[in-house]
């Protein structure tokens, strides 16, 4: 519990870092982009690179490990339900195994939801944006 806890902290705090590395090495490579470049991304885009898609990556990190450990604890907890109850102690891994397909079907139409979402966000960064440059033109020039 205690090693688990201590890689716990350590990875969500290299997954704070790294989101506040992405999110700077974005604003770093928008600054430089010209004028026709950035126009083609948009700042919705930019600004969801930045802060959504960084926040992501982040909050990932901690978890990678879950790649080799989970099919070994799998394998593992398997093997013990077997012994402690005999075969019907795969009835669990026959259940997963055939609701996959559903899963497969489910995670494709969050996809795609998600997908919608984003772009949907990026509409509203970029109007939101443009909004409040236009307020900023007005008091500007004292046009209020």
């Amino acid at each position: 519990s205690l090693a688990l806890g201590q890689y716990f902290f350590r990875g969500f705090r290299l997954g704070l870092r790294a989101k506040s590395a992405i999110g700077q090495l974005v604003f770093a490579k928008a600054l430089t982009l010209a004028h026709e470049e950035r126009s083609r991304f948009g700042t919705g885009a930019i600004v969801s690179y930045m802060q959504i898609d960084a926040s992501k990556m982040g909050d990932a990190l901690p978890y990678l490990h879950l790649l080799w450990s989970g099919p070994v604890t799998l394998i593992i907890a398997t093997v013990m339900l077997c012994n402690f109850l005999g075969v019907a102690g795969l009835a669990g891994i026959f259940i997963m195994v055939f609701s996959m397909p559903l899963n497969t079907q489910l995670s494709r139409k969050m996809g795609a939801f998600t997908r919608r979402t984003m772009a949907l966000r990026d509409r509203r960064v970029k109007f939101t944006s443009e909004l409040l440059q236009g307020v900023r033109l007005l008091k500007l020039f004292a046009w209020e």
